[in-house]
């Protein structure tokens, strides 16, 4: 389980109440997720290509 997914958890078992800092926490990791795993696939393809067209 990742870190953004604990903080949703914690945000969810928080209700009624509002967990602010928990969400923009949970928001910011869950962007960084998204971002390194397209670097995954990005920087090898980047490579790929340099490598064969340049």
């Amino acid at each position: 389980m990742t870190v953004s997914n604990i903080l949703l958890m914690r945000v969810l078992g928080a209700l009624p109440a509002r967990a602010d800092a928990t969400v923009r926490a949970a928001s910011i990791f869950t962007r960084a997720k998204f971002v390194f795993s397209n670097l995954t696939l990005a920087i090898p393809v980047a490579q790929w290509l340099v490598a064969h067209f340049l």
